[in-house]
């Protein structure tokens, strides 16, 4: 029997041709003010979207926007894959030294730009 912490949850796997890929949520819940990543964040953007942000993308009560820290359980018939928060460090840190060029898909305009250190984290530059 495998003993289970109370703070994660694991989802139900889904299948990639042979491929098995299930998620484990490690944090889910308020995260951040607007204004930590939004510098001019309006409060009226939240009463406009109201109906598409509460309850699930925003907490009201506390004034933050929900966030989610997870791995990905990736299997294949030889090999289980996690994608953690490790692993993300470890591609911060590569794409840094390397000065390597990044494209994501967690910003709104272009996403095309270059990770720098700065101090202990990182700063995105948009090429």
């Amino acid at each position: 029997m495998t003993a289970q912490h109370p703070a994660l949850s694991v989802g139900q796997p889904f299948q990639v041709g042979e491929v098995s890929v299930a998620r484990v949520t490690e944090q889910h819940g308020p995260g951040f003010a607007p204004d930590f990543l939004l510098p001019d964040w309006d409060p009226a953007i939240l009463q406009e979207r109201r109906a598409e942000m509460l309850p699930d993308l925003f907490s009201e009560a506390e004034g933050k926007f929900i966030s989610s820290i997870q791995t990905w359980v990736v299997r294949t018939r030889h090999h289980t894959i996690l994608a953690t928060r490790a692993s993300r460090r470890w591609l911060l840190d590569h794409a840094a030294e390397r000065q390597a060029a990044v494209f994501t898909a967690h910003f709104a305009c272009s996403s095309a730009g270059r990770i720098a250190r700065r101090g202990d984290g990182f700063d995105w530059r948009f090429l």
